[in-house]
């Protein structure tokens, strides 16, 4: 009998360090990924400056194109487009409020 005891202890243990390893990868993979988006973001910072973009846009902008398995230049000329359409429709709707006003 004093052997149960000693088993469930070991099995405790045995789940506490995976669970600590799952927490451990999931974390790891969290930073990687935050940190290859900051690395984009500088990236395509210079492209998007002129833009009127908030800093969140730009993340968010980036996030959505640039997901694991994107590759780099595909998603640079994206997130590019995706400023230059923004700033196009931006003069777009600026032309248009202004021709409304006389």
């Amino acid at each position: 009998m004093p052997e149960a005891p000693k088993r469930s202890q070991i099995f405790a243990w045995s789940v506490t360090v995976g669970l600590a390893a799952s927490i451990s990868l999931v974390l790891l993979f969290a930073a990687r990924a935050a940190q290859r988006e900051a690395r984009f973001v500088e990236l395509v910072r210079p492209r998007c400056a002129h833009m009127g973009l908030t800093n969140e846009e730009l993340h968010r902008l980036v996030r959505s194109e640039f997901k694991p398995g994107a590759r780099k230049p595909e998603a640079l000329q994206a997130v590019t487009y995706l400023c230059e359409a923004r700033q196009r429709a931006g003069k777009r709707y600026r032309a248009e409020s202004a021709l409304t006003r006389i």
